[in-house]
């Protein structure tokens, strides 16, 4: 016997790269999933890992608020990376 699983779907909505976000301040990263239990929400310079936003979020909830460290430093550009756990 097999079991053919439900295709998992990730898809980030907020932010879409043209944010500003200032330290101290708190910000809605937000989602649309399906087949994926949790999520893991990182911020990247280029090819280089910045800050763990979230190791572990429900994927259910479609959002995760985040406040921006006092000592967070990015200058330009920054790439939010949301990555799925299946069900």
């Amino acid at each position: 016997n097999f079991t053919i699983l439900p295709t998992a779907a990730l898809s980030l909505n907020y932010p879409v790269g043209t944010e500003v976000w200032q330290v101290k301040r708190s910000y809605d990263i937000t989602w649309g999933s399906s087949g994926i239990d949790n999520i893991k929400i990182e911020l990247y310079k280029g090819a280089t890992l910045n800050t763990v936003v979230s190791e572990s979020t429900p994927a259910a909830a479609g959002k995760y608020t985040w406040t921006v460290r006092a000592d967070q430093s990015i200058t330009g550009q920054a790439d939010t990376i949301v990555s799925g756990y299946p069900e």
